[in-house]
């Protein structure tokens, strides 16, 4: 199923999704609507278990645009919440965490 998603950063990404993965999406954009937290949002795309690593490895997995998606939800849920700063040195104790994650 194609669905779009536009990051935090004004990138319109298109997001042409096998079933599980439209499950995986819609699950991340039900935590993010709810207002869940950063890490309960991150811990989707980072289980090495979920739909976006099979088949994959690596770069593959971080530029796909699922993983992309899920990770600018919680990058947003962590803006909100005042754990990441808007833009790169804002909060420089944070721009390792942001940079790997």
């Amino acid at each position: 199923m194609l669905r779009n998603w536009k990051t935090h950063e004004g990138e319109d990404l298109e997001l042409d999704l096998s079933s599980p993965e439209l499950e995986l999406f819609e699950k991340a954009l039900s935590l993010y609507q709810v207002g869940a937290p950063m890490a309960d949002i991150s811990n989707l795309y980072l289980d090495g278990s979920c739909v976006l690593y099979r088949g994959r490895i690596g770069a593959e997995v971080v530029k796909h645009p699922l993983y992309r998606a899920i990770k600018d939800m919680a990058k947003r849920r962590g803006i909100a919440d005042g754990i990441l700063g808007d833009s790169p040195g804002t909060r420089p104790e944070l721009d390792s965490f942001k940079a790997n994650n």
